[in-house]
């Protein structure tokens, strides 16, 4: 095959995936029990960040419970590779979600690999492992306060006052006094 029917090939593989992703993604924000089955295979194998690991029947019933609200989920794919030739497909990405599990708003962000399978009915999603990233804060809990705002020690006194320094403890109140055991043993080796 050549280099730009291959590149051909991987645009047309890569659009194909990001639709199907942004079709599933949709589908988890207003899920719907006839619609599992375009977007994820029978042999679907989900492994979520939480460390969770779902099948095809037990993601579905997952999702249709409402145990979780998705809000938002963005799935974008980094790289792309496989092909029809191949019936598979492998992506790695970077999976945004934004749910409501027992009333608390939770904002995750994986990275992610993801396998894809193509039958009859075109592509579909066989296994997703997701690695959370640094978490997604969902709102301050306190106020954020600008740098600004904070008093520095330095200024806090009156004018051209130094701040008064900090008076640490005698070193004998500390058992410094008292020689460690390499402290001995240096002592030792300068006796003999």
């Amino acid at each position: 095959m050549s280099g730009s029917a291959e590149r051909g090939d991987t645009v047309a593989l890569r659009a194909a995936l990001e639709a199907l992703e942004a079709a599933r993604c949709a589908w988890l924000v207003e899920p719907s029990a006839e619609g599992f089955g375009q977007y994820f295979d029978e042999r679907l194998r989900f492994e979520h960040s939480t460390g969770r690991v779902d099948d095809a029947g037990s993601f579905r019933e997952f999702v249709l419970s409402g145990a979780v609200d998705y809000r938002a989920v963005e799935h974008r794919l980094d790289t792309v590779s496989g092909g029809v030739w191949l019936g598979t497909a492998t992506a790695t990405g970077e999976l945004r979600t934004e749910l409501v599990k027992a009333g608390e708003l939770k904002r995750l962000a994986s990275s992610t690999r993801a396998e894809f399978a193509l039958g009859p009915g075109g592509w579909r999603l066989l296994s997703l492992v997701c690695t959370p990233l640094a978490a997604v804060p969902a709102a301050p809990a306190v106020p954020a306060v600008r740098v600004a705002e904070v008093p520095s020690p330095a200024v806090a006194g009156p004018a051209g006052a130094d701040p008064a320094p900090e008076d640490p403890a005698p070193a004998e109140a500390v058992g410094a006094s008292q020689p460690s055991a390499v402290g001995q043993e240096a002592k030792r080796g300068q006796d003999r």
